[in-house]
């Protein structure tokens, strides 16, 4: 091999050296290129997941507020709409209300027209009703007096019966009368003797009787038989006079 050529080796050869260590050299920062961009893209990964986790559960968080949100519009919407029926059925409770107000107030016109002729009919039905009320005034009056009369002449009545037969009378019930009887015992003119009297039915029946007296059974029934109040009362104040004396005899035996 001639000069020439081993210098033209010997450059290729330097050539191919340096050629080599330049792709050592690039080929190492590469590796270490790729090396790091490997990490920086794992971390850069790391950061989008967690991004996106936070961005989810934004999503979430977003959409269920959206989802309470649409709820309270959509209650508020309802509570409009049943606010907006309850004012519509007031207003047609008002307008019924009104037209009722109108008719009544219409009514009330035409009773206040007629007033003036009202007031005179009713004025001569005052007029006639006051003559009927005087006319009835004195004839109660008159009825009035004649019972006055009748209870003064009753009452006359009833003083002379008393003083005739020496009875009291006392009425103790309705329709029931007591006879006191007194100046049946001599020795004691004010003892009472008693017998009562009960006119319900319409008849005269002998109730009671103090003292008892033997005679009270036998007078008691004569007098549901022949209703002779008189005869009766005659015949007990005979009774008591004889339980008297019986009493006085026994005494004195």
């Amino acid at each position: 091999m001639d000069k020439v050529t081993t210098a033209r080796v010997n450059t290729a050869l330097e050539k191919i050296n340096r050629m080599m260590t330049m792709i050592d050299e690039y080929t190492e920062d590469s590796v270490q290129a790729a090396y790091n961009s490997g990490r920086i893209l794992e971390e850069l990964a790391d950061k989008l997941i967690q991004k996106d986790k936070k961005r989810r559960t934004m999503y979430l968080t977003t959409m269920s507020d959206c989802k309470e949100n649409v709820e309270k519009e959509q209650a508020m919407y309802n509570y409009a709409n049943e606010t907006l029926e309850s004012l519509r059925n007031k207003e047609r409770q008002l307008q019924s209300q009104a037209g009722e107000l109108r008719d009544a107030v219409h009514t009330l016109r035409e009773k206040v027209q007629t007033v003036p002729l009202e007031k005179r009919r009713n004025e001569a039905r005052l007029l006639e009703e006051d003559r009927r009320l005087k006319d009835q005034k004195l004839s109660v009056d008159k009825r009035l007096n004649h019972v006055k009369s009748v209870v003064h002449r009753t009452s006359d009545s009833v003083r002379r019966f008393e003083d005739l037969l020496g009875v009291k009378l006392r009425a103790i019930r309705d329709k029931c009368i007591e006879f006191s009887f007194i100046c049946i015992d001599e020795e004691d003119p004010f003892a009472e003797f008693k017998v009562t009297v009960d006119n319900r039915d319409g008849r005269f029946r002998a109730t009671v009787c103090v003292p008892l007296v033997e005679e009270f059974g036998e007078l008691k029934q004569t007098l549901a038989e022949d209703d002779e109040l008189i005869d009766f009362l005659y015949r007990i104040r005979i009774a008591f006079n004889g339980h008297v004396k019986h009493q006085r005899s026994q005494i004195s035996d």
